[in-house]
C-alpha cells in the first residue's frame, strides 16, 4: 500500500503542475499493464479517495478489487503474506515465489511466464557484477 499512497503524490502533482503525462500513458501501453493502471486507479479512489479527474485511466471496479485484496494480504513486497512460506534458503524462496506467482497467471500471465527467466538472468547478472568488482579492486 505504501507504494500506492507515493503513486497518489505522484498524481497531485501531475495534476497540480499540469504536467504532460503523453509520455507516461504510452509507456504503460508498450508494457502492457492498461489493466493493472486501470485496477490501480480505482484502489486509489476507493482507498484513497483520489478524485476521477486526476485519474489517467479509467478505473476498473474488478481488477481494483483482486490489486487491493492482494496487497492486503500481501503487506509490504510480500513480507507479511501468509501465502508463502518464508525461509529455507535461496532456491526454496524463488520456488515460494513461482508458486505464488501462479495466482496472478489469469491477470498478468506474461508476468507469471517470464518471472523464471527473470530469476535465472538476475542471479547471472549479479554474479557477473560481483566477479567485475572484485577483479577492478
Amino acid at each position: 500500500m505504501r507504494q500506492i499512497v507515493d503513486y497518489y503524490f505522484v498524481l497531485k502533482a501531475v495534476n497540480r503542475d499540469k504536467m504532460d503525462v503523453s509520455y507516461s500513458l504510452e509507456t504503460v501501453s508498450k508494457f502492457g499493464i492498461n489493466r493493472f493502471s486501470q485496477g490501480l486507479m480505482w484502489v486509489m479512489h476507493e482507498a484513497l479517495g483520489v478524485p476521477k479527474e486526476w485519474m489517467l485511466w479509467k478505473p476498473n471496479e474488478k481488477e481494483g478489487k483482486y490489486i487491493l485484496e492482494d496487497v492486503m494480504a500481501g503487506g509490504n513486497f510480500g513480507h507479511h503474506d501468509e501465502r508463502l512460506a518464508h525461509g529455507g534458503g535461496k532456491w526454496n524462496t524463488v520456488k515460494q515465489v513461482c508458486r505464488h506467482n501462479w495466482h496472478l497467471l489469469w491477470h498478468y500471465p506474461a508476468d507469471v511466464i517470464w518471472a523464471p527467466v527473470w530469476f535465472v538472468w538476475h542471479k547471472c547478472w549479479k554474479l557477473k557484477t560481483k566477479m567485475l568488482l572484485a577483479i577492478n579492486s
